[in-house]
């Protein structure tokens, strides 16, 4: 089953494509409509998203919504709606002053303290970052839908199964510790057990200082790297 990574993968490889002549002519409305609609893509997009890593059950339970209401309706009756994020989220913006209060979908990409940053389709007329959000901010509510991942990305993956962005559980929390015994710090949260953008920062790190493929994950070579050195301490 896709992880968080998987559909982080194909979202930041999207940014920076622009709509045609503006107007909302793009790839992802053609591919969900079957023409050329020139509608507002910002769920479009993320639908594009987990149907190209090959997830597309994983959104909306496979149904084609193209509403940001619909997207918080289906996750809402399902019991996954949150108000603190988690990587790959799907997030929905509430705002009651704006025409459509359930305006604006993106995709969680990484959580640091009260702030997150998101993809974006339909920002700006295009495939874009939002790097500052604010989770209790007093003028837009946030609604965190949470797709139902597989192991690796929301569950304990045990001691020896890859860990990236979005795993969680005492395995998330072992590496962290050593991770942090070794100096590479994980973020403020330190040793959650949560694989956010703190412990990503730190896994390239150390990869990096250690001359392994800086990916970002604890695969094999990572894991026994960090225990190798772990137990010189």
């Amino acid at each position: 089953m896709a992880t968080a990574n998987d559909i982080l993968r194909v979202a930041a490889a999207e940014i920076g494509v622009t709509e045609k002549g503006g107007q909302n002519h793009v790839k992802y409305n053609i591919e969900f409509y079957g023409y050329d609609a020139a509608y507002p893509w910002c769920v479009v997009f993320v639908w594009w998203v987990f149907k190209h890593a090959g997830a597309s059950n994983l959104f909306c339970g496979g149904s084609k919504i193209d509403s940001t209401l619909g997207v918080y309706n289906y996750y809402s009756n399902q019991g996954k709606v949150y108000r603190t994020p988690k990587v790959g989220d799907i997030v929905v913006c509430y705002d009651p002053t704006e025409s459509i209060p359930y305006y604006h979908t993106a995709i969680v990409k990484s959580v640091s303290g009260n702030r997150f940053a998101t993809i974006d389709g339909n920002s700006n007329d295009k495939v874009d970052t939002k790097e500052d959000r604010e989770i209790t901010s007093t003028k837009v509510t946030y609604y965190f839908c949470r797709p139902a991942y597989g192991s690796s990305s929301s569950g304990d993956t045990g001691s020896s199964g890859n860990l990236s962005m979005g795993s969680t559980g005492e395995a998330v929390r072992d590496m962290q510790r050593k991770l942090i015994a070794l100096g590479y710090s994980c973020g403020s949260a330190g040793a959650d057990g949560d694989f956010g953008q703190g412990t990503y920062n730190a896994v390239c790190a150390f990869q990096r200082a250690n001359g392994l493929d800086v990916d970002g994950i604890i695969g094999p070579m990572t894991r026994s790297k960090i225990n190798a050195l772990y137990s010189r301490l």
